[in-house]
């Protein structure tokens, strides 16, 4: 994670693919896709304060209980 804030940090734009909740809090922006179609976009922390606790769940083996909730 250092390396993602030292690229920030110089102004460069960074664009990661990922499926770790944990990165998520080092982004400014998040596109979600759903099949291929963008289902949401917009501030980090708008939208993983509107997600609640389930990415981390789901990151954390509870899947069935973050399925639920997220899906």
């Amino acid at each position: 994670m250092n390396a993602i804030q030292s690229i920030k940090a110089n102004g460069i734009t960074l664009v990661i693919i990922t499926h770790r909740a944990r990165l998520l809090s080092t982004v400014d922006n998040i596109l979600l896709l759903r099949e291929g179609v963008i289902e949401k976009y917009g501030p980090a922390s708008e939208l993983l304060q509107a997600a609640g606790p389930h990415p981390v769940e789901r990151q954390s083996g509870t899947t069935e209980k973050a399925k639920k909730l997220y899906f």
